[in-house]
């Protein structure tokens, strides 16, 4: 079972669920990394920062590979 990072919760969504979907793990690449540290520099909300690189994350898992090399219609 997953436990919510915020709530400290049993998450019951279905793709936490044993058997669900299952998160394709892409390692993070340089432009990755350099992105996290211009958001900590930045000094957003960790929770902020979070969101910005899981999102940023599962399109590199989708595109498969660094993001930094997509075009505009790509990532549209």
């Amino acid at each position: 079972m997953a436990i919510s990072k915020s709530t400290g919760q049993v998450s019951t969504h279905a793709s936490t669920r044993k058997g669900g979907a299952r998160a394709v793990c892409v390692p993070d690449c340089e432009a990755l990394i350099r992105f996290a540290e211009t958001l900590q520099l930045r000094s957003l909300a960790r929770a902020t920062q979070d969101e910005y690189l899981r999102f940023v994350r599962k399109l590199a898992a989708r595109h498969g590979g660094d993001p930094s090399g997509l075009d505009e219609s790509q990532v549209r």
